[in-house]
């Protein structure tokens, strides 16, 4: 896995922050040269807030981006947050975000990436605002409310508006 984060200052306090993230799982060969099996919980999946072992997507539900039901083995995630402090003592900031993801079940990495929004490399995509609160002894506690723009592929979900609570650092 390869993650990427950067923050920006823009104005006054306003700040930035991007983040990109990919990874790929391979299986290896035992010493028969047979596949060995990718065990469940580190296999990726996506959706909501992305506890307890998956990857934050807001605007869909918890862990409901995936090809199946055992997760997939290849991740692409990236988000864009301009955040707007409110206070800073505690600290307390908002945030509105725009980001895009999806997790795939493919060994072939070699195939084009296409730029039309169809086929295998179809990214689910979202926005949203919310808000955090730094809390000394705890850590962040935040809530978002993000619309996910696409249906989700195994549930045939519509799409709309999703809440995530965050307990702890995502980024």
């Amino acid at each position: 896995v390869l993650n990427f984060e950067w923050f920006s200052p823009t104005f006054w306090k306003f700040v930035l922050m991007s983040s990109f993230k990919i990874g790929v799982i391979h299986p290896l060969k035992n010493l028969d040269n047979e596949r060995t099996l990718i065990p469940f919980d580190e296999k990726f999946i996506m959706g909501g807030n992305g506890m307890p072992y998956g990857n934050m997507l807001r605007g869909y539900p918890d862990n409901s981006i995936s090809p199946g039901p055992t997760g997939g083995n290849a991740l692409l995630r990236s988000v864009t947050e301009f955040r707007v402090p409110i206070s800073e003592n505690p600290v307390i900031y908002g945030l509105a975000f725009a980001e895009m993801g999806n997790v795939w079940n493919t060994v072939n990495m070699t195939e084009s990436f296409d730029v039309p929004r169809e086929g295998s490399f179809t990214l689910k995509r979202s926005a949203g605002i919310g808000i955090r609160f730094y809390m000394p002894m705890m850590g962040v506690l935040g809530f978002d409310m993000g619309y996910g723009f696409d249906v989700i592929d195994n549930t045939g979900e519509k799409p709309g508006w999703n809440y995530t609570i965050i307990f702890g650092n995502v980024f």
